[in-house]
Order: C-alpha cells, then sequence, then structure tokens
C-alpha cells in the first residue's frame, strides 16, 4: 500500500493488514475454488425464471450464420404470410424494424467482406434514417444481444490498421 493509500486508512480507523496475511488469505481463497469441482452451468441449466440470452464472443463465421439464420427465419415468416418481427431484448427506445433491419444488413456486409467500422461510421451510412447516433448504437447493442454475441463481434476479424467497431 503506498503511504498516502496507509495514511487515509489509518485516518479512517481502518486495520491495515500486513502483505504476508492478504497473501495468505488469497492462496487459501485459491485452494477453495481449486477443490470446488462444481462444474460451471450454462444459463439454460440454471432455470431462471425469467429469460436471458446468454451473449459470448464469437468469431467472423458464428456472427454471419447467425445474421443469415435469423434472415431466413425473417423470410419464412413472410412467405407464410405472417408478415416478421425481429425477436429483440430490446433497450432500445423506438427500436424500428427498419433501422433493425438496416443495421443487420450492413453488419452482414461488413462482415462478410472482413472490413472493419466504428459505431460513428456507421451512424453515417445512413443519417436519415438513424436520426441520431444513441438510436443506431442502441440498435447495434440490441442486434448483438439477438446473435447472442457481444458487440465486439459484430465487427468481423480484419487486419491490423483497421477500424473496430466500437467508440
Amino acid at each position: 500500500m503506498s503511504k498516502r493509500g496507509t495514511e487515509l486508512a489509518l485516518a479512517k480507523g481502518k486495520k491495515i493488514r500486513a502483505a504476508e496475511d492478504v497473501l495468505k488469505q488469497v492462496k487459501a481463497l485459491a485452494a477453495q475454488l481449486k477443490a470446488n469441482n462444481e462444474v460451471e452451468k450454462t444459463l439454460t441449466e440454471l432455470n431462471l425464471p425469467y429469460n436471458c440470452r446468454e451473449v459470448v464472443d464469437k468469431d467472423t463465421e458464428e456472427v454471419l450464420a447467425e445474421i443469415e439464420s435469423t434472415l431466413y427465419g425473417v423470410a419464412a415468416s413472410i412467405l407464410d404470410g405472417e408478415g416478421f418481427s425481429f425477436d429483440i431484448p430490446s433497450r432500445a427506445k423506438g427500436n424500428q424494424a427498419a433501422i433493425t433491419s438496416r443495421i443487420l444488413g450492413l453488419v452482414h456486409e461488413l462482415l462478410g467482406k472482413r472490413i472493419h467500422v466504428t459505431k460513428r461510421d456507421l451512424f453515417y451510412t445512413d443519417v436519415k434514417l438513424f436520426e441520431d447516433q444513441s438510436q443506431s448504437d442502441a440498435i447495434l447493442d440490441d442486434l448483438a444481444c439477438m446473435l447472442g454475441c457481444t458487440r465486439s463481434s459484430l465487427h468481423g476479424g480484419g487486419q491490423g490498421g483497421e477500424r473496430a467497431m466500437s467508440g
């Protein structure tokens, strides 16, 4: 602990432990974790009383497959005369099908070409449709959740020097 940190702790009346005591506790906790043979469970195995979507990092091919599967489902729904909608765990205000479809198409195109862009670049592809960047950003987050991947998975697996879809 730094001298300043020690002074603050003493001023607040906190007891300062020796580094050896802290390290001993950390080692004991590590041993407990190693001894614990419990296997990690998936969201499905937890049987939660509410719906959850597991979001993980996915490579470009996995994200492309998720997008294409979603689009095939939309096409089948339209061909069956049922119209279409997206099953999105939405946090976006005014989550519109047109904007969602446009961003989904853009992400698919970018991933297919292995092109990376910033969220701002994505917004400027269709300013009139998106209205403001926070709207396209929120829907991009919703799409990542819908596809079960992190937002960083949506930028593809491009080469150095290209920009990632973040910021």
